[in-house]
């Protein structure tokens, strides 16, 4: 293995490869396999102590890949089948502590190779018949799913190491969507080995250089591949401005920036507040700006890679999320002039963009093809967009109504400013009523488009005008004079949960509907988790909140025993 050389991966970053019909620079092809198989952004070699595991000398993803292809036996005996289930551990008899395990092992443990197979052999019948496969025990559910996915990270190891996985040369000129794969081309014979030959030699280089730690040999026999290849079909099967941008937005990561401008935004924010002051001010609202600036900038770059509006799986819509509250607060504050609410939206879009820059690579992280029925600029601009928007109206709200709580939790804060703060969650709330509301009049329009009729009773659907009629329903208490400025508060973190189930709940809780290209598992244990401290917080704010009106209403019914007497 050639851990001990650090080869620099730059010319080869930008060849171009079809991965599932989207032409993506290798360095994409690699990050992402290399994520998927074992786990990890950056792996290299797993040193064991006792029964634990520990990842040593970090390596560039190309790097690792083109290793995997270079010492294919070596790493068959390598830990580098991630693992994270662990009632599959036991089952591989892995220590519990053990998070990878090598594809060797996998692949001589016969019991549960044939395990696997019959379990894809009843899953591809039942999909064949649009049958759903129920278990009484949702433990072997989740069993069944690892050890199918650990069989995928074991394909695709194998398809890394014989280079299966890039598939480089388009076979039938410019406009083909086939490609043939390194792996077959540098089988080709014939005349088709004779056009193929110049190719061939120049991988031979490639992968030499990378074998000896030839930093200048790899360079030049990358660029002698990648021309090799133009020529033979020439420069227009790609773009190669967008293969460019994909590689920088891979090395830069703007949204993981993005945060880090958002954490410097809020603790600029805060001091604003609390060293008052028009140059103090200033200078936090234009950190601010700085941050929303960056982040619409972070969304261009994306949007010129995928071609698409950016709001096509559930890690976009997070950073959309963060956007917009940060956007949406950036412009209430310009109103209303109060420290409050920009600290409010700068802490929703810290969260989301925290949250988004820790989502596995399933959730969207990666960018890949759209399903047909999304294949729409124009609905998902005007109807998705519109949508997510409103979750960041409400999230806004979220935060401002905890403000509100807190400051009920603390009691010595002054009634003008909570009822000003109240006002800001007020105005979020008919923000996200607005969207929410015509974002699902759009939907419906979208659905009479791509599957004939305006509303099906889908859970999508139900959710959607569920999240409409909640808020509304706060909104309507408030006006009528039923909900007080502490309701409002309440509502407004509990109405949030709504939000919660309509956004993440229906794809990755209820997985059924005809929205099933959201679908996807994980991550119930963090979001019930935060739903329940949510709803806790709640409940200890009520508690003070009530135990201090009762002992202001007992205190007032208080009457004097006596009355002071004076004279005889």
């Amino acid at each position: 293995m050639n851990s001990a050389f650090a080869l620099d991966m730059t010319p080869l970053r930008g060849l171009p490869v079809l991965d599932h019909g989207r032409v993506k620079p290798i360095d994409t092809v690699a990050r992402e396999s290399i994520q998927f198989i074992t786990g990890c952004e950056s792996f290299g070699v797993v040193t064991t102590d006792g029964n634990s595991q520990q990842v040593s000398q970090p390596r560039d993803s190309l790097d690792l890949a083109l290793d995997f292809a270079a010492h294919p036996v070596a790493w068959q005996t390598q830990p580098v089948l991630y693992v994270p289930l662990l009632a599959l551990r036991s089952k591989l008899h892995m220590a519990e502590s053990q998070e990878w395990i090598a594809p060797r092992t996998v692949m001589e443990d016969t019991e549960f190779t044939a395990w696997v197979n019959g379990l894809e052999q009843d899953r591809a019948a039942a999909e064949q018949n649009q049958e759903t496969i129920f278990h009484a025990d949702p433990a072997q559910g989740r069993l069944e799913d690892a050890a199918i996915e650990l069989d995928s990270r074991l394909k695709m190891f194998e398809a890394a190491t014989d280079l299966s996985l890039y598939p480089v040369l388009p076979t039938s000129g410019a406009d083909s969507n086939t490609w043939l794969a390194i792996s077959q081309i540098v089988t080709l014979s014939g005349q088709d080995g004779e056009i193929a030959r110049p190719i061939q030699t120049a991988w031979s280089g490639v992968m030499n250089a990378y074998k000896q730690g030839d930093n200048a040999a790899f360079a030049a026999a990358s660029g002698q591949f990648i021309g090799s290849i133009h020529d033979v079909v020439g420069v227009n099967y790609f773009d190669a401005s967008r293969i460019a941008r994909e590689v920088f937005y891979n090395w830069f990561k703007p949204f993981r920036w993005a945060w880090v401008i958002y954490l410097f935004a809020v603790v600029v924010l805060i001091s604003s507040l609390m060293r008052r002051g028009k140059l103090m001010y200033a200078a936090a609202m234009s950190v601010f700006a700085l941050a929303i600036l960056f982040h619409v900038g972070a969304f261009a770059l994306r949007c010129s890679i995928t071609g698409w509006a950016p709001v096509t799986n559930m890690y976009e819509t997070v950073i959309w999320v963060a956007m917009m509250g940060a956007i949406f607060s950036f412009i209430l504050e310009m109103v209303y002039r109060q420290r409050t609410i920009a600290i409010g939206g700068a802490v929703v879009a810290l969260l989301a963009a925290v949250v988004a820059d820790n989502m596995p690579p399933e959730y969207g992280n990666n960018i890949r093809n759209l399903t047909p029925v999304l294949r729409s600029n124009y609905w998902l601009t005007i109807h998705v967009l519109t949508i997510v928007s409103s979750y960041a109206a409400f999230a806004l709200a979220l935060v401002l109504g905890n403000i509100v709580l807190g400051q009920y939790i603390y009691g010595k804060s002054d009634p003008a400013v909570i009822r000003t703060n109240l006002l800001f969650t007020y105005r979020a709330v008919q923000i996200g009523v607005l969207l929410v509301a015509a974002g699902t009049i759009l939907g419906g329009l979208w659905a009479d488009v791509s599957w004939g009729r305006f509303w099906g009773w889908d859970p999508k659907e139900v959710w959607a005008l569920i999240v409409l009629l909640t808020y509304l329903a706060l909104l309507h208490g408030r006006h009528a004079g039923w909900i007080k400025q502490f309701g409002m508060a309440a509502g407004a973190v509990l109405c949030f949960t709504a939000v919660v189930m309509s956004w993440y709940g229906v794809n990755f809780v209820l997985g059924a509907g005809l929205h099933s290209y959201g679908f996807n598992t994980g991550g119930q244990g963090y979001v019930f988790t935060a739903v329940g401290i949510q709803w806790a917080y709640v409940l200890l704010a009520t508690f003070v909140h009530r135990g201090r009106q009762m002992a202001k209403a007992a205190h007032a019914d208080e009457v004097p025993n006596a009355l002071p007497v004076t004279g005889k």
